[in-house]
């Protein structure tokens, strides 16, 4: 088994119009690091990355974490976000995520939303809960 390896989001899929990522992951720590370069096009307004672009970015690297705790399909019950500052457009941003607890079913899972800046800025964080399906549950999205 792999010890560090990198997937590309979900985000980024050629016919999805979301940000370009990819996503480093350590198995033994239970860490990883996504990476997106936000665009114009994901403005709110006044020059601001819509929020809800930003709550993607999180749920999808937060639940790429939570794969290294539980294998097979895991499907989001919770997460809560807080903002911390501003995105703006044609940065690149970095979601660090850590698995914090592994109970079953159940990933429990913490990240930070950083502008990869001269001085970079914590945007956001989170907690997430997500729970492994079971083998019937989600098998229509495997295509």
């Amino acid at each position: 088994m792999q010890k560090y390896w990198y997937d590309q989001s979900l985000l980024c899929r050629p016919d999805y119009l979301g940000p370009e990522g990819i996503t480093l992951m350590d198995r033994d720590w239970g860490l990883t690091a996504s990476f997106f370069k936000t665009r114009r096009d994901q403005c709110g307004y006044y020059g601001k990355i819509h929020g809800g672009i930003l709550v993607t970015m999180l749920d999808d690297s937060l639940a790429r974490c939570a794969e290294l705790a539980a294998r097979g399909i895991l499907l989001t019950a919770d997460v809560r976000t807080t903002f911390k500052a501003p995105a703006t457009p044609d940065t690149l941003l970095a979601v660090w995520a850590k698995v914090v607890k592994h109970d079953g079913r159940k990933v429990w899972v913490q990240g930070w939303l950083v502008s990869v800046t001269e001085r970079p800025v914590m945007v956001a964080e989170a907690t997430g809960l997500f729970i492994q399906a079971r083998e019937s549950e989600g098998s229509e999205c495997q295509k």
